[in-house]
């Protein structure tokens, strides 16, 4: 199951999607994938995301500060430093979900955001 979601970070808003398996039991470990330099969530994190719902872990993709539906200008930047935030405002934000264990969350970079 996909949920479009926002959360801030540095006084702008980051837009995602957070994957959640069907059918779970308690708190899940959870696990944030950033995308490629200039990319956006619906390209290959979402082909992650969905491969680890299925081994039973909650996804969170998102777009980074300036990219795709997340908010900043210009558009296209890359900001290594406005990268670091956007993982920790990610972290963060899945802290505040019930259905998140927040001692077990990961973060996964995909090329750029592997940096």
């Amino acid at each position: 199951m996909r949920t479009d979601v926002r959360f801030p970070t540095n006084g702008l808003q980051l837009a995602g999607h957070l994957y959640l398996p069907e059918d779970s039991d308690g708190p899940l470990a959870a696990i944030v994938i950033g995308h490629q330099t200039t990319g956006v969530k619906e390209q290959s994190p979402a082909v992650y995301a969905t491969r680890l719902v299925e081994e039973g872990f909650a996804v969170l993709t998102f777009d980074a500060a300036f990219q795709g539906e997340s908010e900043g200008m210009p558009r296209g930047l890359e900001d290594p430093f406005q990268r670091a935030e956007d993982f920790r405002a990610a972290v963060s934000y899945l802290t505040t979900h019930p259905e998140i264990d927040p001692d077990r969350i990961g973060v996964m970079g995909v090329c750029g955001s592997g940096a």
